[in-house]
């Protein structure tokens, strides 16, 4: 999403402000499943609490950015 604003000094020459938001509802962003074998740590059991991460998502992405910026127009 983005706002801008236009202010114009002669007729061709302008200056845009610009703000843009990324992920600007901050909705959770899922990472990529994670699709490696992994084994479980030595010396244990095999068992589904340390069967390791295949499988599992284990990050996101980044949360909400915005970013500023101006534009001359000549």
């Amino acid at each position: 999403m983005s706002l801008f604003k236009n202010f114009n000094f002669t007729e061709n020459t302008r200056i845009q402000i610009r703000v843009e938001a990324y992920n600007v509802f901050n909705h959770t962003q899922w990472g990529n499943v994670n699709v490696g074998l992994s084994a479980p740590t030595s010396g244990t059991a095999f068992s589904g609490a340390n069967a390791g991460s295949s499988g599992n998502i284990t990050s996101t992405r980044d949360p909400r950015q915005l970013q500023f910026g101006g534009k001359f127009y000549f």
